[in-house]
């Protein structure tokens, strides 16, 4: 049984008397190195025929400036024609960003032309790195001393799966299992599945082979994880027993729907043997229903059960099928949205049969079947109910208060890779996760979600002794940022520091906002007849290059930014005055 996990805000974390963000208008250093040809990103524009919503945001919101969690003073990219991997160092202690170095040269059997996607790597931890070069090769390196800035070795290659083209790394984890290590990888491919795209993990993993001197890594590809909408958040759990996710929609295995479609399979087999009337497939209208949020209640009346052996309802998550004695009166007809087929229940009441089926979605349906012009009396009354906001006349709505699809509702699964089934679940109401980061090398990243106006970090709680207490630990708040993100409508990228001292938004071109929590010289500040407040402190930056903004990384004084031709180190120590 799914169990739900509650979202519970660390009280002391809040600041209460937190009033806003005040602009600053003191300039705030910006070291602008430019980029040789040779050195400019490598990005791959979108292809003509990958032209879904779910390709759009796969290419246009990837940061193609990784850092590095174990040392945040450098990140890495890859550019020369898709053919060199450089490191950008930025140096504290003086200032000054250091020359770019390349750490990888890409053989030329591995050509750009041959992706089909972006380049996509993570650092594991302090001497590994996985890449996928977009296509179809995953590629794990020995990064050496990454403080020194060294060549990388390449260790093994493999091909992730041979019945597909283009993949993106979502995440990768090394854990070490009776002294063997084990990296467990995740890539997202776009799929079209008839009139429509969907999204799939491939999830696989590398195993070390130590009693061998060649091919020391094997790879082995698990399973495929199915969704049908975006995919918000991915990452693995500590030691890799568990997956999360967060999207809209339900996540599915391959291998378990391979199984359903069998037994499916098996029982059509079953009913041909069946004698049924002429038109089985027409809907029989000797019915009538009714619906609540929660449920369908269907009777049908004009026929005589004396028996209930004599009846079998047969439901899937979108069908329905009624067979009295040798006569359908419902065959396969497909239902308006799913249903959960266990909890479906029918009883003879008064002669006449009822049928309930427990909705997925607490959502008022506009007709019961396909094809069916029945609707309830109180439906569509429901419905224009269901479009009206909330009124809160305490807190009246805005327009950034209103979500991109308010008919969506998102959820984070802690899905058991073993059992192949989500075993928790995260309900975050109408507001997708603002973004996520790392803010400990070596952990999953944390998600951030809007509560109230602020934005809410959270971490991975697991406790390996007893992994069903998994939750999710309040690890910082940033004040007021829930409210100010959503009114920026040109966003691109979204990030804080590792400590949380500051949040940044860059936009694809000119803009750059900075927040920090903190604004040293408007302290002791009240309302008038009221108590002392805070205020945060807000930095405008604008770009003096026109190219568009290809990648970000935060550090505890710097924001790396890499453009179409150009590095910018922001520097901040100024504004921890």
């Amino acid at each position: 049984m799914v169990k739900i996990v509650e979202l519970k805000t660390n009280r002391s974390l809040i600041k209460t008397n937190f009033d806003g963000y005040k602009l600053s208008l003191e300039s705030v250093p910006v070291i602008k190195v430019d980029l040789e040809i040779n050195q400019h990103p490598y990005v791959r524009k979108i292809p003509v025929d990958q032209y879904s919503f779910l390709h759009t945001e796969l290419f246009s919101l990837q940061n193609f400036l990784v850092q590095d969690p174990w040392n945040r003073e450098h990140s890495y990219f890859v550019g020369g024609d898709g053919s060199l991997i450089y490191c950008a160092s930025y140096k504290e202690s003086t200032g000054r960003p250091s020359p770019l170095k390349v750490v990888y040269k890409f053989s030329e059997q591995q050509t750009p032309e041959l992706t089909r996607y972006n380049f996509s790597f993570k650092f594991i931890s302090e001497k590994y790195c996985v890449l996928c070069d977009g296509f179809n090769m995953l590629q794990l390196f020995d990064t050496s001393d990454r403080y020194k800035v060294t060549e990388w070795k390449l260790l093994s290659s493999h091909k992730i799966n041979e019945n597909f083209e283009g993949f993106v790394l979502k995440d990768a984890r090394l854990d070490v299992f009776d002294g063997k290590k084990v990296i467990n990888c995740a890539f997202q491919h776009i799929e079209k599945c008839g009139s429509k795209n969907i999204n799939q993990i491939h999830w696989g993993k590398l195993f070390e082979k130590p009693e061998q001197t060649e091919n020391v890594w094997s790879w082995k590809l698990e399973d495929v994880l199915l969704g049908s909408d975006l995919i918000h958040y991915c990452a693995f759990e500590p030691k890799s027993a568990s997956i999360v996710i967060c999207s809209n929609k339900n996540i599915t295995f391959q291998s378990n729907e391979s199984k359903e479609k069998e037994e499916n399979e098996k029982e059509d087999s079953k009913e041909k043997h069946v004698e049924t009337k002429e038109d089985s497939n027409e809907i029989n209208n000797n019915y009538e229903w009714s619906q609540s949020e929660d449920d369908v209640v269907i009777s049908f009346k004009d026929v005589e059960y004396e028996n209930k052996n004599n009846l079998k309802v047969i439901c899937t998550d979108k069908t329905i099928s009624v067979l009295h004695y040798d006569e359908y009166l419902l065959n396969k007809q497909n239902l308006c949205q799913q249903i959960d087929p266990e909890l479906t229940t029918w009883a003879i009441e008064n002669g006449s049969l009822q049928i309930t089926l427990m909705k997925k979605d607490c959502t008022m349906w506009p007709y019961l079947m396909e094809n069916d012009s029945k609707v309830t009396q109180d439906t569509a009354q429901n419905l224009e109910m269901d479009n009206k906001p909330t009124v809160n006349l305490e807190t009246p709505l805005e327009d950034c208060d209103v979500a991109f699809n308010s008919d969506d509702e998102y959820y984070i699964y802690r899905i058991n890779l073993e059992l192949k089934e989500v075993t928790h679940q995260v309900p975050l109401g109408n507001n997708p996760p603002l973004f996520s980061t790392v803010l400990r090398p070596g952990f999953p990243a944390a998600i951030a979600t809007r509560t109230d106006v602020d934005a809410s970090l959270w971490l991975q709680h697991y406790n390996p002794l007893k992994p069903e207490e998994w939750a999710l630990r309040h690890e910082g708040n940033l004040h007021a940022f829930g409210y100010v993100q959503a009114s920026k409508q040109q966003k691109k990228y979204v990030d804080c520091a590792p400590d949380m001292g500051y949040s940044v938004i860059s936009e694809p071109f000119r803009h750059v906002f900075i927040y920090k929590s903190k604004y040293e010289t408007a302290n002791n500040l009240r309302n008038r007849n009221g108590p002392q407040i805070s205020l945060g402190k807000q930095s405008l930056i604008t770009l003096d290059s026109n190219s568009e903004v290809l990648g970000m990384s935060c550090g505890i004084n710097f924001i790396t930014l890499l453009s179409e031709k150009c590095l910018l180190f922001i520097q901040l120590n100024k504004l921890n005055n």
